[in-house]
């Protein structure tokens, strides 16, 4: 399978996802913490998507699926902050959720998650999807890479960019 691209100028572009439309937004909760991360506060994103038909890249088309509420915690730390853009481009793309089988509640055409794993509880430890987990931050940047989704300053480097500017001319060096 060959990498989609430019035909023109070869630039890699990555394929949308399967997951339904849908919104993320986020709060922080300055009051509130994710175990292991006292008194930093707490990041919750939301993601919201609404009943549908599922289109031509899901597993039935045509099909109804059951929409859902779900909500992933993050650390109001740096680390936290990073995490919330690689999964806002994530979401973008279409990479957090699709439609499917849910495992938990053995139903079919209903929206699950992806690949790319999130913290759906603040405490509790890995085993509860929850926090702490001093392994998340680096297993999110894998996943989200495995997908092709990288920080803003990553993303230039490996376009040639170096994200320097010549003081002088205002142009890339």
């Amino acid at each position: 399978m060959s990498k989609p691209e430019c035909p023109l100028c070869h630039t890699y572009y990555p394929i949308p996802g399967t997951q339904p439309s849908g919104t993320m937004t986020t709060k922080v909760y300055p009051d509130k913490n994710c175990q292991g991360y006292y008194g930093d506060g707490v990041i919750e994103i939301v993601f919201n998507f609404p009943s549908g038909t599922q289109g031509p890249n899901h597993r039935n088309p045509g099909t109804s699926f059951s929409g859902t509420t779900r909500y992933a915690y993050l650390p109001h730390v740096d680390d936290g902050k990073l995490a919330v853009k690689l999964l806002e481009k994530a979401f973008q793309r279409g990479e957090l959720f699709t439609v499917g089988r849910s495992l938990t509640n053995n139903s079919d055409n209903v929206v699950t998650f992806g690949s790319i794993h999130l913290k759906t509880a603040v405490g509790g430890g890995p085993q509860a999807h929850g926090w702490p987990d001093n392994t998340y931050f680096s297993r999110l940047q894998a996943e989200c890479a495995a997908k092709m989704i990288f920080h803003d300053d990553q993303e230039d480097e490996m376009m040639g960019w170096l994200n320097k500017k010549d003081k002088t001319s205002n142009t890339i060096i």
